[in-house]
C-alpha cells in the first residue's frame, strides 16, 4: 500500500527536503479449495445439458466459497456504523460512505456488500422517506434494482455470504474503496480448473474442481473499509 504524501510550501532559494516513500506490504496466504462430484451415466443422461451442467455447478460452488471468504473480512474493520439489533437505514449507508472519505480513503469508486436483510431495510428506509430526504430526484423503485444498486456513489451488492455478528444477532456488511487503499485483498494463484476422469467400472465420470487463492484484510483502517453492523 502506498503511503499518504503531503505537499508543503516552498521557499525561494531553499533546497527541498526529500519525502520518504515507503510502501507497506501484507502477506496473504493462498490455499486450494475444491470439490468432486461423480455423476453416473444414468444421471448425466437424464440431465438435458449433459456433463457441462455439472461442470457449471462446480464452478458456482467454488465461486460461492470465494464470496464467503471475502465477505468474512468485513467484521475485521476497525471502523463501523450501525446499531446492534436495529434495522439498517439510509443514514447508516451515508455515514459509512463518508467515513471512508473522512479517513482520507479514495472515494472515487466504492463498493459495498450487504446481506439481503440489510439491503431490504436500506431500500425500505428510502421508500418510507419518499426517496427525497437526501435530495434524490427519482423514486426508489427506479433507482434500486432488487439485489444490487448504485446509490450515493457506492455499488451495493446483496449476498448471503455476509456473515453474522454479535452472536448471530446482526449482520456485518461493509463499504470499501475500489483501488489501492481497499481494505480487502484477493490473490489468485490460478483460475478455477475442472478435470474429468472416467470410472468405467462405476459407469460414471469423476469431475474435480479446484481453485487456488487467498484473501486478507491488508488495510482495516477507516480509509480501507467500514463495517455496517445492523440487525440480522
Amino acid at each position: 500500500k502506498s503511503p499518504l504524501l503531503s505537499a508543503v510550501a516552498l521557499t525561494e532559494g531553499v533546497d527541498m527536503a526529500n519525502s520518504a516513500f515507503n510502501p507497506t506490504s501484507v502477506s496473504i496466504t493462498a490455499s486450494e479449495v475444491g470439490l468432486m462430484v461423480t455423476p453416473t451415466d444414468v444421471l448425466v443422461g437424464s440431465a438435458t445439458l449433459g456433463l457441462p451442467y455439472f461442470v457449471g455447478e462446480l464452478g458456482k460452488a467454488i465461486g460461492a466459497k470465494k464470496d464467503v471468504d471475502i465477505a468474512a473480512h468485513g467484521a475485521s474493520a476497525t471502523g463501523s456504523v450501525g446499531t446492534s439489533g436495529s434495522d439498517m437505514t439510509e443514514t447508516n449507508a451515508l455515514e459509512a460512505r463518508y467515513k471512508i472519505n473522512e479517513g482520507n480513503g479514495d472515494g472515487a469508486m466504492l463498493f459495498g456488500a450487504l446481506h439481503p436483510v440489510q439491503l431490504f431495510d436500506f431500500q425500505k428506509d428510502i421508500k418510507d422517506s419518499g426517496g427525497a430526504i437526501w435530495g434524490a430526484t427519482a423514486g426508489p423503485n427506479e433507482e434500486l434494482p432488487f439485489d444490487q444498486m448504485y446509490q450515493y456513489g457506492v455499488i451495493w451488492i446483496s449476498t448471503i455470504a455476509v456473515p453474522t455478528a454479535n452472536a448471530g444477532a446482526d449482520r456485518a456488511g461493509f463499504v470499501a474503496p475500489i483501488g489501492d487503499s481497499c481494505g480487502i485483498a484477493l490473490v489468485e494463484v490460478r483460475d478455477v480448473q475442472v478435470e474429468a476422469q472416467r470410472d468405467a467400472s462405476l459407469r460414471a465420470t469423476e469431475l474435480v474442481g479446484t481453485d487456488d487463492y487467498g484473501t486478507g484484510i491488508p488495510n482495516p483502517a477507516a480509509n480501507g473499509i467500514i463495517a455496517i453492523i445492523t440487525d440480522a
